[in-house]
């Protein structure tokens, strides 16, 4: 299947083709482990799009942009640097709407492997 919601509702063990070879292979929860172990994703959601400056701010943080130009995202590893997050974003005068932590899912990985294949 295609949907990776259904997949991860009805298999015990999932595969993930890339270039015609097998990716990734295994139970969801291992599979997610192997990829990510205790790391979340951040997603921060701004209230307005970014100029320069800001868009510099958040690369240096860690950020990436998304194809939503007030949405972008980072991966932390501990709560300690969650926490410490508006704080650092503040002190760059960026303007926040919300901030979301994320476990990692199904879309990840194929983000990951799309993203790997050569």
């Amino acid at each position: 299947t295609h949907d990776l919601e259904e997949a991860k509702a009805l298999a015990d063990r999932i595969g993930i083709l890339a270039s015609g070879r097998m990716a990734e292979e295994g139970p969801v929860g291992d599979i997610l482990h192997r990829m990510f172990g205790d790391r979340r994703e951040v997603v921060v959601t701004l209230s307005q799009e970014p100029g320069e400056t800001f868009t510099s701010a958040l690369e240096r943080l860690g950020f990436e942009a998304t194809a939503n130009p007030l949405e972008w995202t980072s991966w932390s590893t501990g709560m300690e640097s969650f926490a410490s997050l508006p704080a650092a974003l503040r002190r760059h005068c960026i303007d926040l709407q919300e901030i979301r932590l994320r476990e990692p899912g199904l879309e990840h990985v194929l983000a990951h492997v799309e993203g790997t294949r050569s």
